[in-house]
């Protein structure tokens, strides 16, 4: 008899077994518990994240539901991450997948989820709610044409040491830098450490020092190959610092950074767009709303403490959702239910790429000479962003 449930330690093994066997099976070999060693651990609390399809002691299918709570603009919001999406390759058409995530999304609304994100086909996840959106900018910085344009600047003025589990004096600072953001996840000891590391990939941690050895903060890193080396995270204590510190890595280890930024840190590398490469920005993944009011309070409470915005109202009709008044009056946000006429209605999943997507103007095209466009192009997109090291 077909049966869901959720993870515990005891089935650890058949469970990592079963998905390293399921993806590895698409051409590329898959160590879950190497390549993910903050999300798949062998402890009831990380094995409950797995929910699993199983008939009578053989598993059929598998999706990890990995919940985090997003600090941003004042508010917590339950975002959580799907991820390891696993059906046995000879069970496949039947169906058990579709039955675990509908299972899954009813367990999430259940549970007072505001947002879920995935990476994954558009055209298979459209059906369970998902779309595309989020955004951020990516470019490139490369120490060849640094010191092209600055033959005498040799990287100077920081310094870079990788650091361990272990360390946990040093770990416990960096985690106070982090979460002193205005925009952070709220991690455990264990969760924040080991998202930063990729053993698979030989991706590890830097603190980062000034030349008086005073901690600054940390960068995640990891070797691409061939002198490329992807910058999946920079935290640092002073963001007013992060182009210099990028600049010193890519000077002092001769490498290129392919670099990632959320919206609300581009005011901090203006210095670094000098000689990096074009700026493109790019969309995050598939994501799922399921409470639209706390989700626009927040987000745009947060894009409001770093920008200036129109001032004004929003009427949004959000279909199964409700309509909404949206208002920002210079400090705050309100977000309440309406039943005068909406200024712009949303059918099907398209709220999610017109508020939340990298191009909201796509999805508002018609509306360009509405008397309200200067308030729609100053408020969206919202500042959604899926940075590297979040992983799921």
């Amino acid at each position: 008899m077909l049966e869901i449930r959720h993870g515990c330690a005891s089935e650890y093994h058949k469970t990592i077994d079963f998905i390293d066997f399921v993806f590895s099976k698409g051409g590329e070999p898959h160590d879950f518990k190497t390549m993910y060693p903050n999300i798949y651990k062998e402890t009831d609390e990380s094995m409950h994240n797995l929910v699993n399809l199983w008939d009578g002691g053989e598993l059929l299918a598998s999706v990890l539901v990995y919940p985090r709570v997003l600090c941003v603009g004042g508010r917590k919001l339950k975002v959580h991450g799907i991820g390891s999406v696993a059906s046995h390759p000879r069970f496949r058409g039947r169906g058990y997948m579709t039955m675990l995530l509908n299972h899954v999304n009813k367990e999430m609304k259940s549970e007072g989820v505001h947002l879920s994100n995935l990476g994954g086909s558009r055209s298979r996840y459209n059906h369970f709610g998902y779309e595309i959106a989020g955004s951020s900018y990516d470019t490139s910085l490369s120490g060849r044409c640094i010191k092209a344009v600055l033959p005498e600047y040799d990287g100077g003025g920081y310094t870079f040491s990788t650091f361990g589990y272990e360390d946990k004096d040093l770990v416990r600072k960096l985690m106070s830098i982090y979460s002193s953001k205005p925009l952070h996840y709220d991690y455990d000891y264990d969760d924040f450490f080991l998202r930063l590391v990729i053993p698979s990939e030989n991706a590890a941690p830097v603190a980062v020092y000034s030349d008086n050895g005073q901690l600054l903060g940390y960068a995640a890193v990891s070797p691409r190959g061939e002198g490329n080396v992807c910058m999946r995270e920079i935290c640092l204590s002073d963001d007013a610092l992060i182009s210099d510190v990028l600049m010193s890595y890519a000077a002092s280890h001769k490498c290129t950074l392919d670099l990632r930024f959320a919206e609300y840190q581009l005011k901090y590398v203006r210095k670094l767009a000098d000689y990096s490469s074009d700026f493109s920005i790019v969309g995050n993944g598939m994501w799922e709303v399921f409470d639209w009011p706390e989700v626009i309070r927040a987000l745009l409470k947060h894009k409001s403490e770093y920008t200036s915005l129109e001032k004004g109202r929003l009427v949004l009709d959000i279909e199964n959702s409700g309509r909404y008044s949206v208002v920002f009056d210079g400090k705050s946000v309100s977000v309440e239910l309406a039943d005068d006429k909406p200024d712009f209605t949303f059918h099907g999943l398209s709220a999610t790429r017109a508020l939340l997507g990298a191009v909201p103007s796509v999805f508002f095209t018609s509306e360009l000479d509405h008397p309200k466009t200067a308030i729609v192009k100053s408020w969206f997109p919202l500042p959604l962003a899926w940075l590297n090291t979040e992983r799921v």
